[in-house]
Order: C-alpha cells, then sequence, then structure tokens
C-alpha cells in the first residue's frame, strides 16, 4: 500500500475514534449532570446507567458475531446501523424533558447503541490490517481521547451558560460526522467485502474460551474487577467533585485533563509494545488503578484529585490499548469481533455493577465511603490480572 493510501486510512480510522469518544464522553462522562439537571436520583442514575450496561453486555457478543460472519452488510454497514440507533436515542432526549419514563428509555437506547459501538470500532482496526493496511492502533485510539478531552472542556463551559439541552446536540453533531467518516470507508469499496476466514468457524463460547485461552479468560475476569472501580470514579464524577467542592465546570477540566494524560501511553504504545510484551504491560497497567482510586478515595480539593487524574497515564491509557492487542494476538482471526465483544463486555459489566451500586452506596454511605468499596475491589482485581494472565500466550489456533 502506498505511504498516501496508508495516512489516509489511518487518518480516517483516527477521525472514527474521535467521534466515537466524543459521544462517549456526552453518553457517560456527562450522564449525571444530565439525569440530574431533569431531577433523578442518584441511585436512579446508577439503575439508568446498569440498565444501558446489561443491555451492551447481551448486545455485544450477538452484533459482533454477527459482524464477524455477515456476507451481506459490511463491517462498515454494522457501524452505520448502531451508530444510527444511537442517533435516534440522542435525537428522542431532545423531545422529553423531566424526570420521565419516555426519556429514561431514550437515555437507555442512546446509551446501550453507543456501548455497543466499541467493540466494533476497535475490531475495525484489526480488520483493515488483514486488509493489508497497517493501522498505528495506538496513534488512532489516543485521536479518541484527544478528542473527548476538547468536548469535555467546551461541554463543562456550555452546560453552565446553556443548560444541559447541549449534551443531546453535541452528541448528534458527533454522530454526524461519524457517519461522514463511515461514508468514506464505503466509497472505497471492493477492500471493505468481509474476508473469506470470518465467514466459517466455531462459535466462541465461553467452554472454547476455556480451553484454547484460560489466559484471555482471566484477564476478562481482572477487567471487569478493575472496571468497578474506574467506572465508579467515571459515573460519579460529578458527585466526586462537587463532594470537594468543586463545579461542573471543573469537572468538564478534570475529565479533559485525564483525557489528556491518556496521550503519551497511547502515542508511545506501539513503541512500548516492541520493548514490552501485552501481559508486561497489563501487570503495570493494574498496579496503577490502584494507585489511581486510593488517591481519589484521599482527595480533599479539586487540586488533589486532578493528581489522581494524572495517573490515567499509566492505568487505563495502558490497559485499553494492551488488552485490545492481547485479544488480537491471541484469538483466531474469525472471531476479531467477538473478541473485542467479550473485552468491552467484561468492562461493560463492571460498570453495570459499579453504576447499580455505586448511587446506592454514595446515598447511604456517602462518596468516600463508596470510594473505599471501589478500592477493595479494584484490589481483587489487579491481583486477578498479575496472577492470572501468563507471559508468552500464543494466537488460538483456528478450530478445524
Amino acid at each position: 500500500m502506498d505511504r498516501s493510501a496508508f495516512l489516509r486510512r489511518n487518518f480516517e480510522y483516527a477521525g472514527l475514534h474521535g467521534t466515537y469518544w466524543m459521544v462517549y464522553c456526552v453518553a457517560v462522562s456527562y450522564a449525571g449532570v444530565f439525569l440530574l439537571a431533569n431531577s433523578y436520583t442518584n441511585a436512579e442514575i446508577g439503575s439508568i446507567l446498569a440498565a444501558g450496561y446489561l443491555l451492551s453486555v447481551v448486545l455485544q457478543p450477538l452484533v459482533a458475531g454477527l459482524a464477524d460472519r455477515s456476507r451481506r452488510v459490511s463491517p462498515v454497514g454494522f457501524l452505520a446501523l448502531i451508530a444510527l440507533a444511537a442517533t435516534a436515542g440522542a435525537a428522542c432526549l431532545l423531545v422529553w424533558r423531566g424526570h420521565s419514563l419516555p426519556l429514561t428509555v431514550s437515555f437507555v437506547l442512546f446509551l446501550t447503541a453507543e456501548l455497543v459501538l466499541q467493540p466494533l470500532v476497535n475490531a475495525f482496526a484489526f480488520y483493515l490490517e488483514r486488509l493489508q493496511t497497517p493501522i498505528a492502533f495506538g496513534i488512532t485510539r489516543s485521536c479518541g481521547s484527544l478528542s473527548y478531552a476538547v468536548l469535555s472542556v467546551i461541554l463543562g463551559a456550555l452546560v453552565l451558560r446553556r443548560g444541559v439541552t447541549v449534551l443531546p446536540v453535541a452528541a448528534l453533531l458527533c454522530l454526524g460526522l461519524m457517519f461522514v467518516l463511515l461514508l468514506l470507508f464505503r466509497r472505497e469499496g471492493p477492500a471493505l467485502v468481509p474476508p473469506a476466514a470470518a465467514q466459517k468457524g466455531e462459535a466462541l463460547t465461553l467452554s472454547a474460551l476455556f480451553s484454547r485461552c484460560r489466559s484471555f479468560l482471566f484477564l476478562l475476569l481482572g477487567t471487569a474487577l478493575l472496571f468497578f472501580g474506574h467506572s465508579l470514579i467515571n459515573n460519579f464524577i460529578i458527585q466526586i467533585v462537587t463532594n470537594v467542592g468543586g463545579t461542573s465546570a471543573q469537572m468538564g477540566t478534570l475529565c479533559s485533563y485525564a483525557a489528556l494524560m491518556e496521550l503519551p501511553a497511547m502515542l508511545l504504545f506501539d513503541r512500548l509494545h516492541r520493548k514490552f510484551t501485552c501481559v508486561q504491560l497489563l501487570r503495570f497497567a493494574a498496579v496503577f488503578f490502584i494507585l489511581k482510586i486510593a488517591l481519589t478515595l484521599l482527595a480533599r480539593s479539586v487540586a488533589m484529585l486532578f493528581l489522581a487524574q494524572t495517573l490515567q497515564a499509566l492505568s487505563f491509557a495502558l490497559l485499553i490499548p494492551a488488552s485490545v492487542r492481547y485479544a488480537d494476538e491471541t484469538m483466531p482471526a474469525q472471531d476479531a469481533n467477538k473478541a473485542q465483544a467479550l473485552l468491552t463486555v467484561a468492562i461493560t459489566v463492571g460498570n453495570i455493577f459499579s453504576s447499580m451500586v455505586g448511587g446506592v452506596l454514595i446515598d447511604s454511605i456517602a462518596v468516600r465511603g463508596a470510594l473505599t468499596v471501589g478500592l477493595a475491589v479494584t484490589v481483587a482485581g489487579t491481583l486477578t490480572v498479575l496472577l492470572g494472565i501468563r507471559p508468552g500466550a500464543q494466537k488460538a489456533a483456528q478450530p478445524r
């Protein structure tokens, strides 16, 4: 592939990550802001987030399995269909106002569709690589963090001035940009035909996963536990910030700062991967998940929260690209989308339990009590990663 085509594909794929993570910023990071403004309680917010996460856990493997094996719909087509569902949910948020069932259903639809997109966006990189298009995953993924950071600051200021109506409007604009990018991929035509290797093969069941790659199974479990504490911070960030005397504008800046902290590790990930194995990077990142939530628990000011979020660079920023690459290295090509979906499911399971109990814990034992529980679960997740995954895992053989 010539250099111009390589740069074009990587630029387009980076834009896909950028639009996805901007929508994520609205759907997850500003969920509490939007729902609190519409008179929902902390417990209700947790339940709504849990419902979206739970539905996505069911749908992610199903959609990914169809994407792996479909002859009629291309990977671009699947991305467009799910993005259309997210668009419908975001549009409905402009129609319904205040605490109501229609608003609840609309937000759950928006959140669910947005989460289902994630494994498809990740797997699309390796799909392109199998079509002889090298993808610098760390660099392209870092564009998602940068886009998230920029939008988070903008939204923090706009919400104070214009109210929460700007949130669904921002989501719709970002989804519109995503459709433009998908159209660019689609216009490249013949190369975007599902590869033959993805058409046949044994279904990737949990029993098959356990027999073929137990180390990956331990990674899934550890990731779910790690993301309990991580999601507790993200899902209830406005409560954490206000608990130390901060505002929604400071929350937006804090979220932006955390995203910017992700950039160095993600930009340098491909170089790091040449020097260290994915297992080594995953173990390193897991330890820093503990340190990050511990500093958040000890924070008594917004400045200390910024210090805690600095560790995003050595925890989340390393774990995400390392786990995505590890999944591609250890699972057969025919299960590319499903392997990424299982990884996203593990993250989502952590989100579900964090959402279900986070709001209740904050209402019953306050923010610091909730973070203490999150710290204990994070320690369990780190131990699982340190003791469960093994170096030298080989790509699982394709079943015959």
